[in-house]
């Protein structure tokens, strides 16, 4: 019906850390891409999709966006390793620098 519907987004949340009472800001991609059967099924799959946590420049770049002084506080920021891994348990969320 033209109607586009994404299957994938992007969220990038900022918050006061419980215990440090720092600034934290987190990146996060999640997709549907690999629910959808190919070629793209019309039906839409709610709920089902993969997140994983991202650098924040990374969607920066990507979106052709700034989010100012939060990339700073991402704890991913200037790092590699860990990013991009597939996210399936909340306790696997990077908050602070290791």
């Amino acid at each position: 019906d033209g109607v586009r519907i994404p299957v994938s987004f992007w969220k990038v949340i900022a918050f006061i850390h419980d215990e440090t009472r720092e600034l934290c800001a987190t990146g996060y991609t999640m997709s549907q891409e690999d629910f959808l059967r190919k070629p793209r099924d019309l039906e839409f799959v709610f709920g089902k999709h993969k997140t994983s946590q991202v650098r924040i420049a990374s969607i920066e770049r990507r979106a052709g966006l700034s989010f100012g002084p939060l990339a700073a506080h991402d704890p991913f920021a200037g790092e590699e390793e860990g990013v991009g891994n597939l996210l399936t348990d909340p306790g696997q969320i990077r908050f602070r620098r290791r």
